[in-house]
C-alpha cells in the first residue's frame, strides 16, 4: 500500500512540473506571437516605414506561421501529457488486472514519448520562427531609404 501512495505521490509532482513547464511554453509561444503582432502593426501604422515594411514582409510572414505553429505544439502536447498522467493514474487503479495495467502502462509511456517530441517542435518552431523574424527587421534596418 504505502508503495502505492508513493507512485501517487510520484505521479502528483510528475504531472504537476510537467504541466507548469508545459503552461510556460504555451505562455512564451503566445506572448512572442501578440509581441510580434503588435510590432508589425507599429511599423505597417507608421506612413515612413510602410514602403520599408514591405521588403521584410515575407520573412515577417514565416515568422508570424512558425510562431503559430508553436503555439499550436504547445497545445498538442499539453493535450498528451493530460491525457498520458490520466493514463498512469487508470494503471494505478487497474493493478490488480496486470493485462489492463500494462496496456495502460504502455499506452501513458507512448504518450508522454509523443508529448516530448511535439514539445521539441514547438521550440523548433519558436527558435525558428525568432530567427526569420531577426532576418526580417535585418532586411528592414539595412533596407535603402
Amino acid at each position: 500500500m504505502s508503495d502505492k501512495i508513493t507512485q501517487r505521490e510520484y505521479l502528483d509532482v510528475f504531472a504537476k512540473t510537467g504541466h507548469d513547464a508545459l503552461q510556460a511554453l504555451l505562455v512564451v509561444s503566445c506572448g512572442s506571437a501578440v509581441s510580434f503582432l503588435a510590432l508589425l502593426g507599429v511599423l505597417l501604422g507608421s506612413e515612413k516605414l510602410a514602403p520599408l515594411v514591405r521588403s521584410a514582409l515575407p520573412d515577417f510572414q514565416s515568422a508570424i506561421s512558425l510562431f503559430i505553429y508553436s503555439i499550436m505544439c504547445s497545445l498538442l502536447a499539453y493535450a498528451l501529457s493530460f491525457i498520458s498522467h490520466a493514463s498512469f493514474y487508470l494503471r494505478l487503479g487497474c493493478e490488480d488486472k496486470p493485462p489492463r495495467s500494462r496496456a495502460l502502462g504502455a499506452i501513458a509511456h507512448g504518450l508522454t514519448g509523443s508529448a516530448v517530441l511535439v514539445e521539441m517542435a514547438c521550440l523548433t518552431f519558436f527558435m525558428m520562427g525568432g530567427f526569420q523574424a531577426a532576418r526580417g527587421l535585418s532586411n528592414l534596418v539595412t533596407a535603402p531609404l
